[in-house]
């Protein structure tokens, strides 16, 4: 149910002769009070077959999923992290659980990630995994962790426990509950064990922070890279501001090289649904009208909801929409360039050049278009101060690729 444990969608239906009948005079029940669901507490045995795993740990890591951040329980995972010096991977879903300016923090893994997540993801021989079903994106199809990685799981679904993996201990916990119960009885002393490793993992996520870093301050000249728009956008939004990104490309982007440095639901993404970030970003911006929202969103899946732009502009939505525009849809070009030989299909993955500042223009909104690399803060900033709607369609090389592992058999990749 939408408010149990674990929580889930509703489908609420009404036949259609429903709508032409009499109801009467209804009861009224009153207000209603939310529902006191409390906290799913692990069995205490449970907390110490988790910790004597860990304890015997070389290479432990933590992986942190969508459950930590329903739980709200950020300064508890932030706690146990600290405590035992463990580093902090998430899921795409999980991103926000764990500030990622943090030196314990190693970004998002699973298909849509960093080289480096993903290797510290790998070469770990026991990670804890709290609040996530493992499932085919956050284990970039199943491959990883290492089948030689003893896994511990803990979720409040009993039904996701070891569905995919070998799993050596399981657990049914509510994720906050879980964190304190192991922060609190962990000994802080177990880290001198695994320094080796420690400086491993920190080593690698400076080298790849460095080089992200290095690359978008290169990107000042020529064909604007997505990389750079990442950068200033981090620049651009408080901590707190809310990102929504769109599926495919957009969700690589943001998910391996937008640090969330706040924690909570501050980032949200699509799996699948081309077009659905900037809908969502409005009913965010609606949800939280205190909090400042970007979009991020492919001309792709921009062309799926233009239309809505009357609706932001209707009903007042404060939103800044940043459209990665490459004039095609570039996952599936480069699936065709790289995973078959070239064989490209331009009439299924090319588009007109459409400038959408003009677009948002036409309909009343703020709107500019943006195709050098130097103008892209400033009109970031510009954009995002806007009081209402702002369309920024910045144009982006076609052939840049995000931080997916779906070619890592073709190229070699930086990120």
């Amino acid at each position: 149910m939408a408010q149990g444990q674990p929580s889930g969608p509703v489908h609420l239906e009404l036949p259609g002769p429903f709508f032409d009948a009499e109801l009467g005079e209804l009861p009224n029940a009153g207000p209603v009070a939310p529902a006191d669901l409390g906290r799913v507490h692990p069995d205490p045995a449970a907390i110490t077959a988790l910790l004597e795993v860990i304890e015997g740990a070389q290479r432990p890591a933590l992986l942190a999923g969508r459950g930590v951040i329903a739980a709200d329980a950020g300064a508890q995972l932030r706690a146990i992290a600290e405590r035992l010096a463990l580093p902090v991977l998430t899921t795409a879903g999980g991103k926000g659980a764990f500030p990622e300016d943090h030196p314990l923090a190693c970004g998002v893994v699973g298909r849509y990630a960093s080289t480096a997540a993903n290797e510290t993801f790998g070469r770990a021989d026991v990670i804890l995994a709290i609040g996530t079903r493992l499932g085919s994106m956050a284990t970039d199809t199943f491959r990883l962790p290492s089948p030689a990685t003893t896994l511990l799981h803990v979720d409040l679904d009993p039904d996701v426990l070891g569905n995919n993996f070998a799993t050596a201990v399981r657990v049914v916990g509510d994720a906050g509950a879980t964190l304190a119960a192991l922060a609190e009885c962990g000994e802080a002393g177990w880290a001198q064990a695994w320094e080796q490793w420690s400086a491993e993992v920190r080593e690698r996520n400076l080298s790849w922070r460095k080089l992200r870093d290095d690359l978008a301050a290169a990107g000042t000249t020529g064909l604007i890279q997505p990389g750079s728009v990442m950068a200033a956008l981090r620049r651009t939004l408080a901590p707190e501001d809310l990102l929504f990104a769109d599926t495919g490309y957009m969700a690589a982007w943001c998910g391996a090289l937008f640090p969330v440095t706040g924690t909570g639901r501050i980032f949200h993404r699509a799996a699948g649904s081309l077009g659905w970030a900037f809908a969502a970003s409005l009913g965010g911006a609606l949800a939280q009208p205190g909090r400042g929202v970007a979009c991020v969103i492919g001309d792709g899946g921009f062309g799926y909801h233009v239309g809505d732009i009357e609706t932001a502009l209707r009903y007042g939505i404060n939103d800044t929409v940043v459209i990665l525009n490459n004039q095609s849809l570039a996952f599936e070009y480069h699936i065709q360039k790289y995973r078959y030989a070239g064989r490209v299909v331009e009439s299924a993955n090319d588009y007109v050049d459409v400038d959408y500042g003009a677009v948002a223009r036409a309909f009343g909104a703020w709107g500019r278009r943006i195709t050098e690399p130097s103008e892209v803060d400033d009109a970031l900033r510009e954009a995002h101060e806007h009081p209402g709607l702002a369309i920024l369609d910045v144009v982006v090389d076609k052939e840049a690729i995000a931080p997916v592992t779906v070619y890592d058999k073709f190229l070699d990749r930086l990120l």
